[in-house]
């Protein structure tokens, strides 16, 4: 016995006393036939009138409820105990009813909790959580009747309950599930929860969800939310935002979703926007994504851990901005040739993400996949980057990575060219991927103080739009400044040359004597794509 129904036995048991005698807070007694033909709402509306009354006891039986009533006091049902609604009718309830969790509501007419209730169970709408049974419409009617008085939690017990067509929640009521609730896909079933446009104000903690083909979750203009995710397994887009054009509700903002893990989907999280959608006219933004794991997927299609796709012109890209992914660990499908840690489709501006650790990439994976804007992103590298794995095109983006790095260590010195296109004579033949770096200028022939000389370098960050690289040289005592200085940086990648990974140091000698061709040259350091000094 739990201990509300306990509660609500007391109750009875005072009512009892008040009534001089226990009949009469049962329906039945009152007059109620139970029978499921008869209407009995005039029964229970004549029980909650009365004063002498203080909870209303339903034995077992199917009492139907044929004309729209209101009940205020408390309900305390046995088992099998069931109200039948007639079409058109509303049975409102607005004190928290205790029955066992299995049907309690059948009919085609509606409830509502109103407030002063506490919870709902979507198997009291017949719901049968075994997997198998298709509970879609249980659980639907189960929101819609708690989402009216915007006070009771709709409440998943440890089941699986399967979906056989899509789940679509306000932003009314609050969703709480213990940790074994899981919404799974059946049947032609594509789509699994979506929440629709408003601004929530209630954490909610929403099942486990599987096999949905094209999203688990869809947050459809939906703001001010906060979800608390279990895992997300073999989905189309796992976490899914959607916007399109027309009104501001249509919006994505300020959203907080954490989650235990993704695995085995097509997209982790994703934005879409609709094809009609031109800049400000659809913003996503301020949203923040906090999870442990996005695993796996598909061996050979286009996948992705975080995607934005947007159908429209690359010039009106929606106002994505400033949202936040902070995730712990990404380990991508093995094989999977095409896949991309970050992909934009065609754009992302001011994406602040920071990735724990990220597993190795298949040959021709990358971590970066089309053209990110004004990011900022943190990530750590569980493996050497193969050529080409980084990927990172763009404008203005800071990077910080740690990890395994090219070269391991940045105590390395390697020696810097002093010829164009001479990758395949540099460190070895691999382009560097970090942000800090140990190198030495031995100029080709000797190199006067004063003067300068341009050396070459190559870096997978190196692929049209390089920033902030920085230089710095050991600090000379006689003169109080440093041995060489950059005067100009330039990433030829970009240029008319178009040399991959290709970056162009003009380097002033400043150590007031000339450095012979045939010396040990003159040590320097350099940081690149980081706010960090060199």
């Amino acid at each position: 016995m739990s201990l509300q129904r306990g509660v609500l036995l007391l109750l009875a048991l005072s009512a009892c006393v008040a009534a001089q005698s226990c009949s009469d807070i049962s329906a039945i007694s009152n007059g109620a036939k139970a029978d499921g033909k008869t209407n009995d709402a005039a029964v229970f509306a004549a029980m909650n009138s009365k004063s002498s009354i203080g909870l209303i006891y339903m034995p077992k039986g199917t009492y139907l409820i044929g004309t729209s009533i209101t009940i205020s006091k408390p309900i305390l049902a046995d088992y099998g105990a069931i109200f039948k609604l007639s079409s058109g009718v509303t049975l409102s309830i607005s004190n928290q009813p205790e029955h066992p969790i299995d049907t309690f509501f059948s009919g085609s007419g509606r409830v509502d909790f109103l407030a002063g209730t506490v919870r709902a169970f979507p198997e009291w709408w017949g719901a049968v959580g075994d997997g198998t049974t298709d509970d879609a419409a249980a659980i639907q009617a189960a929101y819609r009747a708690v989402s009216v008085g915007q006070s009771a939690m709709l409440y998943f017990s440890s089941k699986t309950y399967a979906i056989g067509s899509e789940l679509v929640f306000g932003i009314t009521a609050t969703i709480m599930s213990e940790t074994g609730a899981r919404l799974k896909a059946i049947g032609a079933a594509t789509r699994g929860v979506r929440f629709t446009e408003g601004g929530a104000t209630f954490k909610m903690v929403l099942p486990h969800l599987t096999g949905f083909s094209s999203y688990c979750l869809n947050l459809a203009g939906t703001d001010l939310a906060a979800l608390q995710l279990q895992t997300l397994s073999n989905c189309g887009d796992a976490i899914r935002l959607t916007v399109t054009p027309g009104s501001d509700i249509n919006n994505c903002l300020d959203n907080t979703i954490w989650f235990t893990s993704i695995t085995n989907s097509l997209v982790g999280i994703a934005f879409r926007a609709a094809s009609s959608c031109a800049g400000p006219s659809c913003v996503i933004q301020g949203n923040q994504f906090i999870g442990n794991t996005i695993s796996g997927g598909p061996a050979s299609i286009p996948a992705s851990a975080i995607g934005m796709f947007y159908g429209g012109s690359f010039s009106s890209t929606p106002a994505w901005d400033s949202n936040q992914w902070n995730i712990g660990t990404v380990s991508p499908p093995a094989s999977n040739t095409r896949y991309a840690v970050v992909r934009a489709e065609p754009l992302s501006n001011r994406a602040v993400i920071k990735i724990g650790s990220i597993d190795a990439l298949a040959n021709g994976a990358s971590i970066f996949a089309g053209e990110h804007n004004i990011g900022q992103y943190t990530l750590g590298l569980a493996s050497a980057l193969k050529e080409g794995g980084l990927g990172l095109v763009g404008q203005l983006n800071l990077l910080e990575l740690s990890g395994q790095l090219t070269p391991a260590s940045t105590s390395t010195v390697i020696t810097a060219m002093t010829s164009s296109n001479t990758k395949a004579k540099f460190n070895g033949g691999k382009a560097l991927v970090g942000n800090f770096f140990s190198l030495k200028a031995i100029p080709a022939t000797d190199w006067a103080a004063g003067t300068t000389q341009t050396f070459y370098i190559y870096s997978q960050l190196a692929t049209k739009y390089l920033y902030q690289i920085k230089c710095s040289a050991p600090v000379l005592k006689a003169t109080g400044l440093p041995a060489l200085s950059c005067t100009q940086v330039q990433d030829n990648s970009a240029t008319g040359t178009n040399v991959k990974y290709e970056v162009a140091l003009t380097l002033i000698n400043m150590s007031g004597a000339t450095v012979k061709a045939s010396g040990p040259g003159i040590p320097f350091s350099i940081s690149v794509a980081t706010l960090g000094g060199a």
